[in-house]
């Protein structure tokens, strides 16, 4: 697709700068960081955008009203906790606006590096054809090389991520079985 406004290359000075400001980053929320197991993350309440209205309106009731809460409530800790909460949610809302220009880019100039890959490759298969010396070599190893990409896939039943095999491979496996 070819996108003119990326440049072709970081320079070693710019890499460097930006693995440097990431690791300040890491380092300065680490000690505020929180490292959740899978389990813990699937059993956690998730407060997104429609719970937000409901939580900010109980820690407001609870603050009015503290004779209706439960003996075994913290509303001081509710009150951090929330509070905490908006703190962090402003900076995953900002670290996701520079994920997604990451990943946009990772994407683009990806797609654009493979499709030069496969024009290569084309070229070289048409001097193959043509038995151009040295094609045939080129081609072989290109083509297993070519074959070795997976497709992940997630399995609904458990949410485990596996690789299964481009369509091609499937199709060569299922004539080989026939």
């Amino acid at each position: 697709m070819g996108y003119e406004r990326t440049p072709q290359t970081l320079t070693i000075e710019e890499m460097e700068s930006i693995k440097t400001n990431l690791a300040e980053l890491d380092a300065s929320i680490s000690k505020y960081a929180i490292n959740l197991k899978l389990i813990e993350k699937r059993r956690t309440y998730k407060l997104g955008t429609s719970a937000l209205p409901f939580v900010e309106l109980t820690l407001k009731y609870a603050t009015e009203y503290p004779q209706y809460s439960p003996t075994y409530f913290n509303l001081e800790k509710f009150q951090k906790d929330f509070e905490f909460f908006t703190q962090v949610k402003g900076l995953v809302e900002n670290v996701v606006l520079v994920v997604e220009k990451l990943t946009d880019s990772y994407i683009a100039v990806g797609g654009d590096a493979f499709g030069s890959g496969r024009a290569f490759y084309d070229s070289v298969k048409a001097a193959a054809k043509a038995n151009k010396p040295g094609a045939d070599a080129i081609v072989a190893e290109l083509k297993k090389a070519y074959f070795r990409r997976k497709i992940p896939t997630t399995s609904s039943a458990t949410g485990e991520t596996k690789a299964k095999p481009t369509a091609k491979a499937n199709a060569k496996s299922t004539a080989a079985e026939t």
